[in-house]
C-alpha cells in the first residue's frame, strides 16, 4: 500500500471491525469501531559514488553511464528489497494488535471473548506466503516522504571538486515500510504441497471480524524466495499434478497425472529479496 507521507513519523489507525452491509431494519446500527494505532518512521537511504573529473574530460561517459543507470535501477528496486525483506521478519516483528504480525495467537474480541486466530503455519522450511491484495488496504505499507532523486556535485567551483579533483553522483530518498493488516497475509514454513496450499487458503478465507462477519479474504498472491519457484510454479500454475497410488495385488505404488484443482488459484511472485 503506497502512502505519500507529509511527516517525520505517519500514524495509521486501523479499523479492526469495519461492518458489512445488513438489510435496514428499524434505525440505523451505529457500530463503535475499534481503531488501533501504529506508526512508521521515515528513514533516509543515500547511494553515492565518485568520479575523477578527467574520466569525464575524457570522454568517458560510456563507462558511467551504465554505471549511474545501475543506480537508477537499484532505487527502483529498494521499495521491493525493504518491504520484502520485513516480511522475513515478520515471526518476530510485533504488528499493530502487540504479537507478530505472522504468528497463531492474534487477539480477537468476540463476544465469547478474546480468541486466538493464526496466520501462520509451522514447519520446517523455508518460508512462502499468501496475500490478498484485492483491497484498497494492503497487508503492508510502503511510505514515501521524499521519494528517489539524483544528484550531482559537478560544479567546479565546489570545494569537493577544487580539493578532489572528482564528481560526485548520488541517489538519495525517505522512506520506510510497515506491517499493516495482518489478515491479509499468511506466512508458512510447512512443505509448498498442494495440501498445505489449500490448508492455508482455507485458513485465510475463514479469518472473522470481531462481530462474527467473515472478511471475505481471498488469497491472490503466492509469494516465495527462489528456493521454492519450483514447487510455487507446480501448485498454482501447472494444470497437472502427480499423486501416487497402489494398483495392482500386490499393491504396486504408481505415480498418476490428474488435473490441478488449485492451477490459477493465486498469481505467483518470485523474489530475490526473501
Amino acid at each position: 500500500m503506497d502512502v505519500i507521507s507529509t511527516t517525520g513519523t505517519e500514524k495509521y489507525p486501523f479499523m479492526n471491525a469495519v461492518p458489512q452491509l445488513r438489510e435496514w431494519l428499524g434505525d440505523r446500527i451505529i457500530n463503535n469501531l475499534l481503531a488501533q494505532a501504529f506508526a512508521i518512521e521515515n528513514k533516509r537511504f543515500e547511494s553515492n559514488i565518485s568520479v575523477p573529473v578527467s574520466d569525464i574530460e575524457d570522454n568517458q561517459y560510456g563507462i558511467y553511464g551504465q554505471m549511474f543507470t545501475m543506480m537508477g535501477q537499484n532505487a527502483k528496486q529498494h521499495p521491493d528489497k525493504i518491504v520484502y525483506e520485513l516480511w522475513s521478519k515478520g515471526k518476530t516483528a510485533v504488528c499493530y494488535d502487540g504479537v507478530p504480525f505472522f504468528c497463531e495467537t492474534h487477539p480477537i474480541e468476540t463476544e465469547r471473548g478474546i480468541i486466538a486466530v493464526s496466520n501462520y503455519q509451522a514447519g520446517g522450511g523455508p518460508s512462502w506466503y499468501l496475500v490478498d491484495s484485492s483491497r484498497p488496504i494492503k497487508p503492508m505499507v510502503f511510505q514515501t516522504r521524499k521519494p528517489y532523486m539524483f544528484r550531482s556535485v559537478t560544479n567546479p567551483q565546489d570545494h569537493h571538486v577544487f580539493t578532489k579533483d572528482e564528481y560526485i553522483y548520488g541517489v538519495d530518498a525517505r522512506v520506510n515500510a510497515g506491517f499493516a493488516l495482518w489478515q491479509l497475509a499468511a506466512c508458512s514454513n510447512a512443505d509448498l504441497t498442494h495440501d498445505n496450499y489449500a490448508a492455508m487458503r482455507a485458513q485465510m478465507i475463514g479469518i472473522r471480524k470481531e462481530n462474527g462477519d467473515k472478511m471475505g479474504v481471498i488469497p491472490t498472491h503466492l509469494v516465495v524466495p527462489a528456493e521454492l519457484e519450483a514447487k510455487a510454479r507446480q501448485v498454482v500454475k501447472n494444470e497437472t499434478r502427480i499423486i501416487t497410488v497402489e494398483t495392482g495385488s500386490p499393491p504396486v505404488p504408481q505415480s498418476v497425472p490428474i488435473s490441478n484443482e488449485w492451477a490459477g488459484t493465486a498469481e505467483m511472485i518470485m523474489t530475490p529479496w526473501l
